[in-house]
């Protein structure tokens, strides 16, 4: 009996030394996946959507993001109850529905598993009121330029701007204050925005090295962007309308904006000074000098240099000017005697085949001193 015994525990021994060698870790746990949901994970959360007296809400917008990633928008509308699809993680869900408060809530999921229960998660919306003091309309600058903003009101009175943001080269955040009662189209004017910046020449062609500039408009958690480079000045037609509870607020996508262009038509500026005076004037007096007069032509993007010349008046013949781009502008050179007296005197840009008067005085009784600027 006693080497039967024996024998027993030696092989109960050896069993489980060969159940120790084939038994493996289990591998960690995943989310299970339904290849059937939209997001390929199974069922993780279900809302429950409600008013203040507990009475299901329907045609409620609800969106989700899980573990702080991007905003999803569920596909319809939903009515009282909607089940959220996805993977392991904490969900910030937000519910919005006209005339009710827009509500979030967050749902921390520590585990999550096929076989389990989603998460269970009510949001009640409170009825929306107006607040005494509206929304106001947030209009954000770029940190560029220094622009002037005047606002109206539909009826055509002056309402103030507030700065909201400041720093060392101005406001870059103004509030248009809304009242109680607001409605019509509301109005934006700026003016001071950002020049164009110098002119540039590429393959003989000028452009400008403008940079960008975009104005934002917002109002609670909508938003619309404007672009104003090389804008001189910009008008914005703001209707301003009522939602379900009175309370005003701005239809961005049915902004109107109206600008005018910064860059520049085509044209021929003196780039110093002229004194006009009478012939018997003391400076008038002494013999004039054939001197080099400097003078700035204006072009617009896009202008082919080749197609563009300076032309003066000199000996009783047209005279074409030498010019060269400089410091970001393009500089033209003509020789006049200095001073002009009793002569006629007309400078002209020629783009394009197009002449553009820049200064003409027919007048034979003058004399005319140039003089570099300050």
């Amino acid at each position: 009996m006693k080497n039967i015994a024996l024998v027993v525990v030696i092989l109960w021994i050896a069993l489980v030394m060969v159940a120790c060698q084939t038994t493996e870790t289990p591998p960690a746990a995943t989310p299970c996946r339904d290849d059937t949901a939209q997001s390929g994970f199974g069922t993780a959360v279900t809302v429950t959507l409600l008013d203040e007296t507990n009475t299901r809400l329907e045609g409620v917008q609800v969106s989700y993001r899980v573990n702080g990633g991007e905003w999803v928008a569920y596909p319809e509308r939903v009515n009282g109850r909607v089940t959220l699809t996805g993977a392991t993680g904490t969900y910030q869900i937000r519910a919005q529905k006209p005339g009710y408060r827009t509500t979030e809530t967050i749902v921390p999921l520590a585990a999550f598993s096929c076989e389990g229960e989603p998460a269970l998660t009510t949001i009640i919306l409170p009825t929306a009121q107006c607040p005494v003091s509206p929304h106001p309309l947030l209009i954000q600058l770029p940190p560029a330029g220094s622009p002037h903003l005047h606002a109206g009101t539909g009826e055509g009175h002056a309402r103030a701007l507030t700065c909201q943001e400041q720093d060392g080269h101005g406001c870059r955040q103004y509030a248009l204050p809304l009242q109680q009662g607001d409605a019509g189209n509301f109005s934006l004017e700026i003016e001071g925005l950002p020049d164009i910046g110098d002119m540039e020449v590429v393959d003989g062609v000028v452009s400008y090295a403008t940079a960008p500039y975009d104005l934002t408009l917002s109002q609670g958690n909508r938003q619309q962007t404007f672009d104003l480079a090389a804008v001189a000045s910009a008008t914005l037609t703001l209707p301003v309308e009522r939602d379900e509870v009175g309370c005003p607020w701005v239809d961005l996508t049915a902004v109107t904006l109206t600008t005018t262009t910064a860059y520049p038509e085509p044209g021929v500026y003196l780039a110093g000074n002229l004194l006009m005076t009478d012939l018997s004037a003391e400076v008038c007096q002494q013999t004039p000098i054939l001197s080099d007069i400097t003078y700035s032509m204006k072009l617009p993007p896009g202008t082919h240099l080749e197609e563009v010349q300076m032309i003066y008046w000199r000996d009783e013949a047209w005279v074409t000017g030498e010019c060269r781009l400089e410091g970001g502008q393009y500089l033209c050179t003509a020789q006049l005697p200095n001073p002009l007296i009793n002569q006629f005197y007309s400078v002209r840009a020629v783009v394009n085949g197009i002449e553009h008067i820049g200064t003409q005085l027919p007048f034979s009784n003058l004399c005319m001193v140039f003089s570099e600027g300050d």
